[in-house]
């Protein structure tokens, strides 16, 4: 352990790197001289069918978000529908007996409402 603290105190004070003299004055140029030579890139002339791709796309979406909810939602629709026709029917023809059925069901369910608030101010 002593032989290597030794070694180190020995190179305590030196700088164990060294550069050649004037190397950083010229990197830059001799980097850039041993690059190969990049080809120009050709721009591309600006189309109208370039400039509305995006909006293309983006009516495509929505025809397809549409088409989707139409079959999801478009079956149970047509679904309701025909079941409140039924039902339109059936009350058209039963206006009478609707009537009174819908009173008494009223009547019934306000009558054990009181019911209820009576037995629990009673106890």
């Amino acid at each position: 352990m002593d032989i290597n603290q030794n070694k180190l105190n020995q190179f305590k004070d030196k700088q164990p790197f060294k550069l050649p003299s004037n190397y950083m004055e010229g990197l830059t140029e001799q980097i850039m001289s041993s690059l190969p030579e990049a080809p120009l890139q050709i721009e591309q002339p600006v189309t109208l069918m370039t400039k509305l791709r995006p909006y293309f796309y983006m009516a495509a979406m929505f025809a397809s978000m549409v088409f989707v909810l139409k079959l999801l939602i478009g079956d149970a629709a047509v679904d309701t529908q025909q079941r409140l026709d039924k039902a339109s029917m059936f009350t058209a023809k039963n206006d009478d007996v609707a009537d009174e059925e819908f009173l008494e069901y009223i009547e019934e369910q306000y009558n054990s409402s009181l019911l209820k608030e009576e037995v629990y101010f009673s106890e």
